[in-house]
């Protein structure tokens, strides 16, 4: 996933608008879904430096931040301490190396981050297999895109997702009825691209 190029990026990261906007879209559309109260136990996976994690934590029982950047982690930490959360903690993860850890969560949620991740039907088989009946995930990213999103240079896994393909994925992973919805366009130069939210809960 490129982490020591998030390593070099995280003392700035909260200053780009963008990240912090889709974080602020995806929580609101958790919100939209009475998803985020306090018997909410979220994990929000790729979560960076807490733009979404955080928000999770003053409405949710408890939330654990997984990400493979340590220089992410760190202002992430900084933060929770600087605001005082006690129900939320950060680690380092990274998968497929690292099993997802099985805390209890009932909500699992990633910002901007399944594009940065080679095998996503699997991603979605194991968390799939950490949730309860009832649980649900919530996860935002780009529709199928040029490439022109990212920085020239920048390798990513995937040039974002046909929601077909993802809803199929989905499914075959054990999530009912995902529902998507586009929560904000990002203009790049004369191109826009669509970032979709998209909801699905375990039967």
């Amino acid at each position: 996933m490129g982490h020591d190029r998030f390593d070099a990026l995280a003392a700035a990261w909260d200053d780009h608008p963008t990240p912090t906007a889709i974080a602020a879209d995806l929580f609101a559309f958790i919100q939209g879904r009475g998803l985020a109260h306090a018997q909410t136990r979220a994990l929000d996976y790729g979560c960076g430096t807490g733009l979404l994690a955080l928000r999770l934590a003053a409405a949710c029982g408890a939330v654990l931040g997984l990400d493979g950047s340590e220089g992410m982690l760190g202002v992430a930490a900084q933060k929770i301490e600087a605001l005082g959360f006690t129900n939320i903690r950060v680690a380092q993860h990274q998968f497929p190396r690292d099993p997802l850890p099985d805390e209890g969560a009932n909500l699992i949620t990633a910002s901007m981050v399944l594009h940065h991740i080679e095998d996503v039907p699997g991603f979605l088989r194991a968390a799939a297999a950490l949730l309860p009946p009832g649980g649900a995930c919530c996860f935002a990213d780009l529709d199928t895109e040029d490439g022109g999103f990212h920085p020239e240079g920048v390798v990513i896994a995937h040039r974002g997702f046909d929601r077909e393909t993802l809803k199929g994925w989905l499914q075959e992973a054990g999530f009912e009825a995902p529902v998507f919805e586009t929560i904000r366009e990002v203009r790049k130069g004369e191109q826009v691209y669509p970032i979709f939210a998209v909801y699905a809960r375990r039967p």
